[in-house]
Order: C-alpha cells, then sequence, then structure tokens
C-alpha cells in the first residue's frame, strides 16, 4: 500500500512509517510495507489503531487506501487473542 512523497522523507513521516511499517529500501527509492506483523509491533509498544489511521492519514495525498484500513482494523482486532481452550476434567 504505497503512500507516495517526491524526495527525501521529513523526519517526522519516516519516523511515522519506520513505526507501523517495515523499510524495504533506502537512498533515492524509500519503501515501506504496511504487514499485519509490523502493525502488531506498533500495537504492541501502545499505538492506539485509531491513531494509526489518522496520523497515517495526515500525511497522506488522498483518503487511505481501503484495504490498508482494513488491515489495520484487522490486525487490531486480532492482537491479543488466544485459541479458545476448553475446561478438561479427567477422573480416574
Amino acid at each position: 500500500m504505497p503512500l507516495l512523497q517526491r524526495g527525501t522523507p521529513s523526519a517526522r513521516l519516516a519516523s511515522l512509517l519506520g513505526s507501523v511499517a517495515d523499510r524495504e529500501t533506502g537512498g533515492t527509492a524509500w519503501v515501506w510495507r504496511f504487514s499485519a506483523g509490523s502493525l502488531r509491533r506498533a500495537l504492541d509498544t501502545g499505538r492506539i489503531p485509531d491513531d494509526i489511521a489518522t496520523g497515517l492519514a495526515a500525511v497522506a495525498a488522498r483518503p487511505l487506501p481501503q484495504a490498508l484500513s482494513y488491515l489495520i482494523a484487522d490486525t487490531a482486532r486480532g492482537r491479543g487473542r488466544v485459541p479458545s481452550a476448553r475446561p478438561c476434567r479427567r477422573c480416574r
């Protein structure tokens, strides 16, 4: 899900993207990839899903892609979920 900006990203933008996405390349072309893992790490550090979406929307030239909004929401919803365990009673 690319958020396009020409030139070197500002320190604020690089910090934001670095906290919620994985940086794949640098130099003349900067590329960050959003994934469930990168967003989970951001949530684990205390970031709130609405703040992530708001922060990204503030620096985006257009509305966030629907797929990215869904990825943020789905990752937040699934975070901390533990597979259900059924109680078991064992008698001899």
